[in-house]
């Protein structure tokens, strides 16, 4: 059953079904393969494909006793590491995206959650009361996110289904990895961003997101020099 568990809370956020579950007495019930497990918090039914997928390209860290990892750390540069949409809008694995710099707060290891704010060029977002994992300096932290993206035709809104993993050091976050399932998209009436129910993997490409402050900017609002890491290639 732990086994079961671990892998459906690696990919709880990218199901398709993020939010449906069958409740009987304040708990909640995962049919997988024809198994029913009882789960409570982020468990939820999650393909087996989607698990699979998912650790082709990133750890999943499990256990109830995370590093603190309340801060702000920036991922430049930021590179592919997959994307399930190569060649039909995604990039190619190494390419460079424009850097992101997260932050992390109100990390509450009794209860498993955090909240997370995140900006990227021209877009940015809000996780309150996620979810994390982990032991040692070890983490895996999951988000369903709120966000604005600042497209050509006005303000594009999306949700996002996010997974971050890396291993917490002095100095930042070492090998971080950062995944996401773009939910939903209200606005993008030019077609700009990927298409909903795909996912993308990046990473550091030197190995570490540095410590930084958070100073929210939106200096690449316009002309950005590098594509976003929800935009479609075209």
């Amino acid at each position: 059953m732990k086994k079961i568990q671990t892998l459906i809370s690696a990919v709880a956020l990218f199901s398709f079904s993020l939010f449906s579950s069958c409740l009987d007495d304040g708990k909640e019930t995962i049919v997988l393969e024809d198994e029913e497990v009882a789960a409570t918090g982020i468990y939820r039914a999650v393909p087996k494909a989607t698990v699979e997928k998912l650790q082709n390209h990133m750890p999943i860290y499990e256990g109830d006793n995370p590093p603190s990892i309340e801060g702000c750390y920036l991922i430049d540069p930021m590179v592919v590491v997959y994307c399930e949409d190569q060649g039909n809008g995604g990039y190619d694995p190494g390419e460079e995206v424009i850097e992101t710099k997260i932050r992390f707060s109100n990390q509450n290891n009794g209860k498993g959650t955090i909240d997370y704010e995140g900006e990227s060029g021209s877009s940015r977002e809000v996780g309150k009361g996620a979810f994390i994992s982990g032991d040692g300096n070890n983490f895996t932290a999951y988000f369903d996110t709120d966000g604005e993206h600042d497209g050509n035709s006005g303000i594009i809104k999306t949700t996002r289904a996010l997974i971050i993993s890396g291993t917490k050091t002095s100095s930042g976050i070492k090998d971080l990895k950062y995944a996401f399932t773009m939910v939903k998209k209200v606005g993008d009436v030019d077609d700009e961003l990927m298409e909903e129910g795909v996912y993308r993997v990046f990473k550091d490409k030197d190995g570490l997101a540095k410590n930084s402050t958070w100073t929210y900017s939106k200096k690449y609002a316009a002309g950005q020099p590098l594509p976003s890491i929800m935009q479609k290639v075209k």
